[in-house]
């Protein structure tokens, strides 16, 4: 079963995963931007964001191959990245129940890194590990580890204060990262981000999203 995050007019998906169900004998394989808005001011520094930019991994499919006595598998995801080069978070989680959400706190972590894309890159991530027969299912959790945000200043040139949010699901306007810039006259500047998928796992975590907003500093 695939998982994709929702794309909607105002925000770029964060979350997307991919999953499989587990055999107990044989191997089975189972954009717009946001910001502060135009408005009149008083100010002559208002900085607005006009971009927002990360790699987008998508699951194409899964594996699971038994290896050695049996009990080690070889759990595989062919990722592709339909959005810009960049790193790339993969993690496998075992399932107890095959009808449990890959982004439940019960799903457990079995091994997670972060690896290179380039823009249109698909390639197959693997993991071994030992599982004694108690998973009926696994999936990987599939994050961009980096973002990039455009910060436009039509004015005079000054301090802006520009943060990652994260958006729908229980942290609801979380923030993920936050940067102080100093922005030039009549310029726009590219602020880039890690992205710490540290938001609180849940059912419904597909319809997590980020989102950047700049104000003054």
């Amino acid at each position: 079963m695939e998982r994709r995050g929702l794309i909607a007019c105002s925000s770029t998906a964060l979350a997307t995963a991919i999953a499989g169900c587990l055999s107990d004998e044989t191997a089975e394989t189972g954009d717009g931007s946001t910001g502060a808005d135009s408005r009149d001011s008083v100010s002559t520094f208002e900085p607005i964001v006009t971009d927002l930019r990360h790699p987008e991994p998508q699951g194409v499919s899964v594996d699971d191959e038994v290896v050695g006595t049996g009990q080690q598998h070889e759990f595989s995801a062919t990722v592709e990245n339909t959005g810009i080069a960049g790193d790339i978070e993969v993690t496998l989680v075992l399932l107890e129940d095959r009808e449990l959400s890959i982004w439940s706190p019960f799903a457990d972590e079995s091994g997670t890194y972060e690896r290179f894309f380039s823009e249109g890159e698909r390639r197959t991530e693997s993991f071994t590990v030992e599982q004694d027969g108690q998973y009926e299912g696994f999936g990987f959790r599939l994050l961009p580890a980096e973002a990039e945000v455009d910060v436009r200043n039509d004015g005079e040139g000054g301090e802006a204060e520009v943060r990652l949010l994260q958006r729908g699901g229980l942290g609801d306007g979380v923030v993920l990262e936050s940067k102080t810039i100093t922005v030039s006259p009549e310029t726009t500047q590219t602020v880039p981000f890690n992205i710490d998928a540290s938001f609180t796992l849940e059912e419904g975590i597909d319809d997590i999203q980020i989102d950047a907003e700049a104000r003054v500093a």
